[in-house]
């Protein structure tokens, strides 16, 4: 029986993350070693947080956010698109952790 209870209150306790997961993709014309220094430095900046999944964009997918370097004409599947001009830098990463904690206050109420 304790265990059982155990169990339900950590399943409890974990629905949070899976009804407020954000969806980040990252649209970047770079090579790959600038692609993975910045998305180790967003998941640093993000603290390895379990509810944001950060990944490379898929056009079949929806999206939170969609970060990315390129001028796009169409419209992509997201709610928010943040433009980038300079992929290190670390302003850049601020404002979208600003960005992203933004969706977040949004998702929670």
């Amino acid at each position: 029986m304790y265990y059982q209870y155990g169990l339900y209150s950590l399943v409890y306790s974990l629905r949070r993350f899976r009804k407020n997961k954000i969806n980040i993709a990252l649209l970047l014309n770079t090579s790959s070693f600038l692609f993975a220094t910045f998305l180790a430095d967003l998941e640093d900046s993000l603290h390895n947080n379990p509810s944001i999944q950060v990944t490379k964009y898929i056009a079949d997918e929806t999206y939170d956010l969609v970060i990315t370097n390129l001028t796009i004409n169409k419209l992509l599947n997201a709610s928010y698109t943040y433009m980038m001009t300079n992929v290190v830098n670390q302003d850049e990463i601020k404002r979208i952790s600003s960005v992203i904690e933004k969706i977040v206050l949004e998702k929670r109420s």
